[in-house]
């Protein structure tokens, strides 16, 4: 736009600087020019009309120079015209460009806006999950706990079974002998209950089994491990009575199939216990003798 102004600028002060040529030579020349259109011939002399006929072919030639500058002029100024006419066209194409590109600008812009909604809905979810999976935890926490406290529980009930399994298990002979301690109960709970009540009797059986020479059978050891079951949950506590110490009627007793009656203890066939932190002695250690001197 800048060049074309130029352009209509110049163009105009080309046509005024030659119509000011025109008119001040008509001026300077206007008494010669009246003589020739008068007259017919020039008050000059042949010098002056040669120098006048010389400066007037300059000043066609100045005036063709100037016609050609004018004509290369406006070559250019239609030439910027056109060139002003494609920018205008290119500026409009570009102006539309950019249009083109500020909606699709709002498109993303708008599109960009749904997403960070959808991100928010989508985060608001994995927090909802992420206290639904605190919950679980905490659910699962619980319920853990409450199979170990069932564990606790289950397990000496199945050592219980266990037991209960083995007494099922003896001789008729001899459940019939332990029916003054379990009765002929059918339960596991009132197995354990009334063993529980009778330890000291359960123990009477086993010292008799051994005086009796009965201390090698299976019901004899079946029976040890009942005893030593129910044992383990009284306040108790075992002798400890050692080999090779001589023997203490205090704390221990000596069995009827004992092979020998002197010598210190050889072997103890069923140690007996007292309360616990007491001296008091609820049943002695059954015990054997051997003789030093015969090995009997």
């Amino acid at each position: 736009m800048k060049k074309q102004k130029y352009m209509e600028l110049y163009l105009s002060f080309f046509n005024e600087m030659m119509d000011e040529r025109i008119e001040t030579y008509l001026r300077d020349h206007s008494v010669e020019l009246k003589a020739l259109l008068v007259d017919g011939e020039p008050e000059v002399s042949k010098e002056e009309y040669e120098e006048l006929k010389a400066e007037y072919e300059k000043s066609i030639e100045i005036h063709q120079k100037l016609k050609s500058d004018y004509q290369e002029l406006e070559e250019a100024y239609l030439q910027g015209q056109s060139n002003c006419r494609n920018l205008e066209g290119e500026c409009r194409r570009l102006e539309a460009l950019c249009q083109d590109r500020q909606s699709e600008v709002r498109t993303l812009k708008r599109k960009l806006e749904e997403l960070q909604e959808d991100c928010e809905e989508q985060n608001q979810v994995l927090q909802n999950v992420q206290q639904q999976l605190i919950n679980r935890e905490q659910d699962y926490r619980q319920v853990v706990k409450k199979w170990q406290e069932a564990e606790l529980v289950s397990v000496p009930y199945r050592e219980l079974e266990a037991q209960y399994q083995k007494y099922n298990s003896l001789s008729e002979s001899l459940r019939k002998t332990l029916e003054g301690i379990f009765g002929t109960g059918g339960t596991a709970l009132s197995f354990y209950v009334a063993g529980m009540a009778h330890v000291n009797s359960l123990y009477d059986v086993l010292a008799n089994e051994i005086h009796n020479g009965r201390d090698k059978t299976d019901d004899f050891f079946l029976l040890r491990d009942l005893f030593e079951f129910f044992f383990s949950r009284t306040d108790h506590e075992r002798l400890h009575t050692v080999v090779g110490t001589e023997v203490d009627n205090n704390v221990m007793s000596l069995s009827s199939t004992s092979p020998s009656q002197l010598g210190p203890v050889s072997r103890v066939l069923l140690e007996g216990y007292r309360l616990k932190d007491s001296d008091r002695v609820i049943k002695k250690s059954i015990v054997e003798k051997q003789d030093p001197g015969t090995g009997i």
